[in-house]
């Protein structure tokens, strides 16, 4: 029923019909365009230059500018040369292997050095930038069985504890962090 001027009016079955199919078309209309751009647009979420993992956010270009600001303090206050150039090419090294990481592989890397582990719909849904991680030999991605599921957790490699130790991250920072055992 409607009003109009007062006087409740039934609706036809058709009216009904018709209201109901308009609620339906927007929402239809973005499902169909999320589906046919999904591999775009997560193509561009990849190359997003900030993140929000576990209620951490941080964007890169402050991430980068602070290990750097960093690290020139260490050189300035480095005494021999050979200290210094042993920092610089440390930097360099830590400078290419961030700058190769997509930021929300970063974002994984940084949150996993917490008791942090992620579910079977979160590590499906981003499986690529787990991959990454452990392409690069930064990671190993264990799957820890649960009931019905599993969930996933970050083991460390050498490289990835020595990516963590040059970014700032101490020993107590990582007290909880799981390390490849040598």
């Amino acid at each position: 029923m409607s009003m109009s001027d007062g006087v409740k009016k039934e609706r036809t079955p058709l009216e009904v019909w018709l209201s109901f199919i308009s609620a339906l078309v927007w929402p239809l209309l973005l499902a169909i365009t999320l589906i046919v751009f999904k591999s775009d647009i997560q193509n561009l979420l990849g190359k997003v230059r900030s993140s929000e993992i576990a209620g951490a956010k941080f964007t890169f270009e402050q991430t980068a500018n602070g290990y750097i600001l960093d690290k020139l303090d260490e050189i300035v206050k480095e005494k021999s040369e050979v200290g210094r150039k042993l920092i610089a090419e440390r930097m360099r090294e830590t400078s290419d292997v961030i700058g190769s990481i997509p930021p929300k592989s970063f974002g994984y890397f940084i949150t996993g050095v917490g008791e942090h582990f992620w579910g079977k719909s979160i590590y499906e849904s981003d499986k690529k930038y787990f991959d990454y991680l452990v392409n690069s030999k930064l990671v190993i991605v264990e799957k820890e069985k649960e009931v019905s599921s599993f969930r996933v957790r970050l083991t460390y490699t050498n490289k990835g504890r020595f990516l963590l130790k040059q970014i700032g991250f101490s020993d107590d920072d990582m007290k909880h962090a799981k390390f490849v055992e040598n």
